[in-house]
């Protein structure tokens, strides 16, 4: 008789945990905030670029102190202060009645929430030794993430359509406390610093130096170095999106709030998929190669996404967008912890989140302008064309790392132990600049 293998109750709680503060955050963001900023307080581009500047640099210095904590400490303990900090600065946008007021109050919420991200995207090695088994972990809570960007916008949409923006965001506030309790069970593994890189540290080493160490330990290894580039690269082009996208549903295809919820529901689902088809997806094919193609597709589908005023054509392009990126984030991810060494993973997470966060500031200092000089959706489509072509230009980088992979393949068939994958001769150090 078949068995059906117990899932680990550690990754459900986790995915649980996960999917629940996700289903806030998202349902406050794509409709609590830029429906309110949008609709509710009339924001023009520039403010809005002001608003969505702001919470990048204030993500840009939560990735970075989230990153040593849970180095310092562990992704559970991160995450739980984390949530519970996050309570008041979800509220604080409800008092909101001025663009000002309320570029002020999503300041924090930005803070407190890149805590929480940055802890939940270094959990997968706290939960197993297992390489292998990254991937399906990875997947795991990559779906949830995902249900939740179904779930939230659609319950962001119901609560616009039957009450008031602001009650999303005493929603947001409860579903942190939920899960706040949730991760309260899960156990973590014990760490073993890796690559003598923290095989001395002390209790009370300069956290300035340990931010450092975090960033040069990631321009010196030329794998982590490709998904950084990469991962810039496809922020660049969210940045513009981020900047102007409310207004493409306003002033271009003429639609309420409610179907910024309902247009990104859609698009979770296709993230959903892809997710799915991660954990299904040959280990032959979880290469750089594979990500760089993925990031070339994901500029093609917000070329289709935004190309056209038809609803139908933008849900289409969504759902096809989401596939794509459901595959390429936690692919990324699992490569980049498969060659990062114990004791580094929250700031080697850290150092990738800063370089997007950054990448997805530059375009707010110049789209709004753009944007009144040739519009909105030119914007958009130019911004899907110019990360096909960036992109591209990291096919040969990423032919030279998949050249190293062997190496890694090995680890796990146990020729070689874990540590020697990740002191690769092909690593040679560099000065760290990207």
């Amino acid at each position: 008789m078949l068995k059906l293998q117990r899932p680990d109750p550690n990754l459900v709680r986790v995915s649980a945990a996960r999917f629940i503060s996700r289903a806030g955050g998202e349902a406050a963001f794509f409709v609590g905030i830029w429906g309110k900023a949008t609709y509710d307080l009339n924001s023009t581009p520039g403010q809005l670029a002001l608003l969505m500047g702001v919470m990048g640099v204030m993500a840009l210095l939560g990735t970075t102190v989230a990153g040593l904590l849970v180095d310092r400490f562990d992704p559970k303990r991160v995450m739980f202060f984390g949530e519970i900090a996050f309570v008041p600065s979800a509220i604080a946008p409800m008092f909101a009645d001025t663009m000002e007021q309320m570029t002020l109050s999503i300041a924090v919420l930005s803070l407190v929430s890149m805590v929480v991200y940055t802890s939940v995207a270094s959990f997968p090695p706290y939960l197993t030794d297992d390489d292998e088994k990254l991937k399906g972990i990875n997947g795991a809570l990559e779906s949830a993430g995902n249900l939740a960007f179904v779930a939230g916008p659609a319950i962001g949409a119901l609560i616009v359509k039957f009450g008031e923006i602001d009650q999303i965001f005493l929603f947001d506030a409860i579903t942190s406390l939920v899960a706040a309790a949730l991760i309260l069970k899960v156990k973590v593994r014990d760490l073993v610093p890796r690559d003598g890189l923290d095989s001395e540290r002390k209790p009370k080493r300069s956290a300035i130096r340990e931010i450092k160490e975090g960033f040069a330990f990631s321009y010196s290894k030329r794998t982590i170095r490709l998904f950084i580039t990469t991962s810039t690269a496809t922020w660049i082009a969210f940045g513009a999106f981020g900047a102007v996208e409310p207004l493409f549903y306003r002033d271009v295809l003429e639609v309420g709030p409610e179907t910024l919820g309902w247009v990104n529901a859609i698009f979770g689902l296709g993230m959903i998929t892809g997710s799915v088809l991660l954990v299904k997806m040959p280990e032959r094919l979880m290469t750089a190669r594979s990500v760089v193609i993925g990031v070339t597709l994901s500029g093609l589908c917000a070329v289709l996404y935004s190309g056209t005023a038809d609803l139908r054509v933008v849900a289409l392009g969504a759902v096809v967008w989401g596939i794509v990126l459901g595959v390429l984030f936690p692919m990324s991810r699992t490569l980049t912890q498969r060659a990062t060494p114990d004791g580094m993973y929250g700031r080697v997470t850290g150092a990738v989140n800063v370089h997007a966060h950054i990448g997805e500031l530059l375009p707010l200092t110049f789209v709004p302008a753009l944007a009144a000089l040739v519009g909105v959706q030119a914007v958009l489509v130019g911004a899907g064309v110019l990360l096909s072509v960036l992109s591209l230009t990291r096919y040969r980088e990423a032919n030279r790392v998949d050249a190293m992979l062997p190496v890694t393949h090995q680890a796990h068939e146990g020729e070689v132990g874990r540590d020697a994958a990740h002191l690769s001769p092909e690593d040679e150090p560099i000065s760290p600049v990207v």
